[in-house]
């Protein structure tokens, strides 16, 4: 749940936190998912930002809060060939900390 939390606060209270829930259309969600990209992030990373939002939204339409969930047909782009993401840490300095992490302790292995 505290990821959730995270995720809205991070990503979506910004683009949609003064709208009213009835009034968010697929637009605005897709709006969303086009800001979380431009911050380069991973296709799987985007799914994890939007999922609390398409949550919600279930919610609220299970709830009869809404009508329908506008987020159901946003598509989420998936990975292509050639995509850079925005990287956590460098090869190297993933290298240092597995250097520095006790060989038992060890559970992230790097490549490149």
């Amino acid at each position: 749940m505290a990821d959730y939390k995270r995720a809205l606060e991070r990503h979506a209270y910004p683009v949609l936190g003064r709208m009213r829930l009835v009034d968010i259309e697929p637009r605005d969600v897709r709006a969303l998912v086009a800001t979380i990209e431009r911050k380069r992030l991973s296709p799987n990373s985007v799914r994890i930002a939007i999922a609390p939002v398409k949550a919600m939204l279930a919610t609220a339409v299970e709830d009869g809060a809404i009508r329908s969930n506008p987020a159901a047909g946003v598509r989420l782009r998936t990975a292509r060939a050639g995509d850079r993401w925005r990287r956590v840490g460098s090869s190297p300095t993933f290298g240092t900390l597995t250097r520095a992490t006790p060989s038992d302790h060890r559970t992230i292995r790097c490549s490149g």
